[in-house]
């Protein structure tokens, strides 16, 4: 696990987050939202108005519109194009690791099949290649021994 969160650091210093590569706008939200889009009938428009009402409209706009679109997955593209394109923006990225790291969570299975044997091999692979080019692993690393000597 990344370990980023603020549950594990008292304070996260978010250009010292930046300097590593790992965003921090943004993506808390895309996690949430991309599974209100994919598992019930609210649209990407509805979010949107919610975010505006709330005078968040730009935040939505600069943070979560792109990534969100990347990480909501149309069921119709296979799996490996999915990955693609949620691999075009950091925050997407990012989400989609955190997705792909809860889901190969073999421990919270209620059972340890062979379909769920490969379904959890399939999702650390899609991890690997997200984490191969973003270095997320390797940058939380960096991320907290630095602000360990700050």
């Amino acid at each position: 696990m990344l370990n980023i969160n603020k549950d594990n650091f008292d304070t996260l210093n978010k250009d010292l987050l930046t300097n590593f590569h790992l965003p921090v706008e943004g993506v808390e939200e895309t996690i949430l939202l991309h599974d209100v889009l994919e598992d019930t009938d609210t649209t990407l428009q509805e979010i949107k108005q919610m975010y505006r009402k709330f005078g968040l409209d730009l935040y939505f706009e600069s943070y979560i519109e792109e990534p969100l679109l990347n990480i909501t997955h149309d069921k119709n593209m296979p799996y490996e194009e999915y990955i693609k394109i949620c691999m075009k923006h950091e925050t997407s990225a990012l989400a989609k690791f955190f997705d792909l790291e809860d889901n190969s969570m073999f421990s919270n299975l209620t059972e340890f099949d062979n379909y769920n044997y490969l379904r959890t091999q399939r999702y650390i692979k899609y991890a690997y290649t997200i984490n191969n080019q973003f270095k997320f692993i390797e940058n939380a690393c960096f991320y907290r021994q630095k602000l360990k000597e700050l």
